[in-house]
């Protein structure tokens, strides 16, 4: 489970490939399918050097069971993945599967859109998030989803990666793997930044990384973890709940090796204005290092639930003090669609007043 591959040949549900350097695939749309137990990933695309699939929709799909990633890309451009459900992925219920597996991951691709799709129950002992980027992607999107009880973590952005975000997102009990039990070779985390962007390579961190307005709610009975690379550049971290009731801890990112000091801060930050529950602040000897932070409760409706209403905060007051997001430092093109969107993760319009959090709360009723 070390490889991409494994030692054994296995099966896929849905699989476009072009390995023709000169022809194009493009206009491409997999529409309500059901996908499940088949030994690697459910839905795969495999396009060559010059992103040669393009024009891709992914949309009301259901994957569950898959041995391997519930969707997985690799040198695309153009895609719109959304309103899909994918459920354990990863799984090892059956000795053919390769068992790990993110719910979604990018690799070598351009300009993705990821919303309003739901990534629960992912295993594996590396990896294995909700959905994350791997390295040499640009511009990919990780916007309105539910991300719920992945092993590997909500927030992972592996090396050379540029212009990506996740934002107005919903992460629950994310990152509870712990490494060196059943297997794991990598910890778990919230928030990983990587460097890591292939074997023997030298390590470079993402570039221009916007995370903003998520709510995270990680109960007492685990530890969320942390791991940023101190060669990332231009990182923004703001308007997010970071609600982790069992407090935080900084770990080691995959093949982690710094570059001079290990707690050499990252240039180019901004990160400001999270609201962080009592007595789980951020780590202070990571690479990054929050201020203007607010310590509070934002009260959900119903913490630990699995729907994105749970995650209502009745603490008006408290997320009411949001601010807007600005471009990083020397990043002139920011995020597709723009930096700040008209709705949130449930709908609602968005006023010209920032909140944070992924739930602007405009009932009066909850």
């Amino acid at each position: 489970m070390k490889t991409a591959n494994g030692t054994q040949s296995y099966g896929w549900g849905i699989r476009v490939m072009n390995n023709q350097g000169t022809g194009m695939m493009e206009d491409i749309k997999i529409l309500n399918c059901s996908i499940s137990n088949v030994s690697h990933t459910g839905i795969k695309l495999t396009g060559g050097e010059s992103q040669n699939i393009r024009n891709v929709q992914i949309t009301r799909n259901k994957l569950t069971m898959t041995g391997g990633p519930g969707i997985q890309m690799s040198r695309v451009k153009f895609v719109h993945v959304h309103q899909n459900e994918v459920t354990y992925s990863g799984s090892n219920d059956d000795s053919r599967k390769w068992g790990r597996g993110s719910g979604l991951w990018t690799w070598g691709s351009s300009m993705v859109i990821i919303e309003h799709n739901k990534f629960m129950y992912a295993n594996g002992p590396a990896d294995s998030a909700g959905a994350h980027i791997d390295f040499n992607c640009d511009n990919v999107i990780l916007q309105y989803n539910l991300s719920a009880y992945n092993a590997g973590g909500f927030c992972e952005i592996l090396g050379n990666n540029y212009n990506c975000a996740y934002r107005y997102n919903v992460s629950v009990n994310d990152g509870h793997r712990v490494k060196g039990k059943n297997g794991a070779f990598q910890e778990g985390k919230t928030f990983w930044l990587s460097g890591y962007q292939g074997k023997n390579k030298v390590r470079k961190g993402p570039v221009n990384t916007y995370f903003y307005n998520n709510t995270i709610y990680v109960s007492d009975s685990i530890v969320a973890k942390v791991a940023v690379e101190n060669r990332s550049r231009g990182v923004l971290v703001a308007n997010n709940i970071f609600h982790l009731s069992g407090g935080v801890a900084l770990v080691k990112g995959d093949q982690y090796k710094p570059q001079g000091k290990e707690e050499d801060e990252v240039a180019d930050v901004f990160f400001k204005n999270n609201v962080f529950v009592e007595n789980a602040s951020w780590p202070n000897n990571a690479a990054i290092q929050p201020n203007q932070s607010i310590t509070g409760d934002v009260n959900f409706k119903n913490p630990g639930g699995l729907n994105i209403k749970d995650y209502i905060p009745l603490n008006k007051e408290l997320i009411s003090q949001g601010i807007k997001i600005q471009f990083i430092k020397d990043d002139n093109f920011g995020l597709m669609q723009g930096l700040n969107l008209k709705r949130d993760i449930l709908g609602n319009e968005i006023t010209d007043t920032p909140f944070i959090g992924a739930i602007l709360n405009k009932s009066d009723d909850n």
